[in-house]
């Protein structure tokens, strides 16, 4: 059975829970702070904080000579402390342990730290800045959900999963490095990061979530990796972007995809997407012109429903199989009323011992202009591939 160990309070600790005062808590200042003896019996958790504690705080990395190794659950939730220093030795951050510390400002974490639990510093709505342990592989659900004024963060590179909300509602984050061991970035990681105006994507990341940059205001443009194979459901929501290359991995375009991206003015889908979702590109007000692969075969409800600006539908393929797509009559007539310009363009194969250009039944040996080849396009000219001209 876990043993309580507190430590009798001061006479000043004391006079101050009578009066309520506030306790300055600097220089590792045991007298605030509840311990537990672990399991082990070797070691301590911090399982709470006097809620009057102000100040600087430094935890403290040992007590009643052994090691403390843990900071519990919720231990300083609400406490009015504006600074903190985790000592080296501490390996393991608790839920809500700091929650709802409204005046804390920074916060350094040791590398001996190997686990933050979620919501660990969720509403601390002055914290500035942090310093994450280099050893961590994963931030939990809402860490940092509504820091309303955080600005730095350092991602370490062991980094590999960013779990849901972690930057929710973080309203002064301008800019994030990513790690390049990212493998995924869960739903509404950034959302309502009005202030986000770029970030990279590693190209280990293979799905865009749900909501993960709703309310991006100031995100102009992005850069989707190849190996991406689905945009989530309202992943751009009335996010500001004007600019968006999409990989030629992308399979799925969800629902409310780049619902009021009001900015947009241009999109090329890749071969290979086979569905455009329920209201994908409604009130993209600026949107003009839209390239549509042969692979689209439905087109559901509301996708371009007062794309009002919209004049120019480029389609990838021809008139009779433009009319087998299934579009959805509901509120798509932005498309009905736009120009649709039907382009068969030839695609490379290897025929009888060479490669020739294929439109159709057709073969060109001296064909000039794009082919489609193994996911991109390239540049012919008299018949002559350039294999450094990727793109449209």
């Amino acid at each position: 059975m876990k043993r309580l160990v507190s430590l009798s309070l001061s006479l000043m600790l004391v006079l101050a829970i009578f009066v309520g005062a506030s306790i300055t808590a600097s220089a590792a200042d045991e007298s605030v702070l509840t311990f537990e003896l672990n399991a082990d019996g070797a070691s301590y958790s911090i399982v709470d904080c006097n809620e009057n504690a102000t100040g600087e705080f430094i935890v403290p990395s040992t007590y009643a000579g052994l090691p403390v190794t843990q900071i519990g659950d919720r231990a300083f939730g609400q406490t009015n402390i504006s600074s903190l220093v985790i000592q080296d030795g501490i390996t393991n951050i608790g839920q809500f342990a700091f929650t709802c510390c409204e005046q804390l400002v920074s916060v350094e974490i040791p590398d001996s730290v190997v686990s933050v639990g979620e919501c660990a510093f969720t509403d601390c709505i002055s914290l500035v800045e942090v310093k994450l342990p280099q050893n961590l592989t994963c931030l939990e659900t809402r860490l940092f959900g509504s820091c309303k004024v955080l600005k730095t963060v350092n991602i370490p590179d062991s980094v590999t999963v960013i779990k849901g909300s972690v930057f929710e509602c973080c309203e002064s984050l301008e800019n994030i490095e990513l790690p390049e061991g990212l493998k995924e970035i869960g739903s509404s990681a950034f959302s309502y990061c009005i202030s986000l105006e770029k970030i990279e994507l590693p190209d280990g990341i293979t799905q865009i979530s749900d909501h993960v940059f709703k309310y991006c205001h100031s995100l102009s443009e992005i850069v989707i990796p190849e190996g991406v194979t689905e945009l989530g459901w309202e992943c751009f929501k009335e996010s500001g972007i004007r600019s968006i290359t999409l990989p030629s991995t992308l399979k799925v375009i969800g629902d409310w995809a780049f619902s009021g991206c009001k900015s947009l003015e241009t999109i090329d889908i890749p071969e290979g997407v086979d569905s455009i979702g329920v209201c994908a590109f409604q009130w993209c007000e600026a949107l003009t012109s839209i390239t549509i692969p042969k692979s689209v075969n439905t087109i559901k409800d509301s996708a371009f429903v007062n794309c009002n600006s919209l004049i120019n539908v480029y389609y990838a393929g021809s008139e009779a199989e433009w009319s087998s797509i299934e579009i959805s009559p509901y509120y798509n007539d932005a498309l009905s009323n736009a120009t649709i310009h039907f382009t068969e363009l030839p695609t490379l194969e290897y025929i009888n011992d060479q490669w020739v250009y294929v439109i159709g039944d057709e073969i060109i040996t001296d064909y000039t202009g794009l082919v489609y080849h193994n996911g991109a396009w390239y540049y012919v000219e008299n018949g002559i591939l350039n294999w450094n001209y990727t793109g449209l």
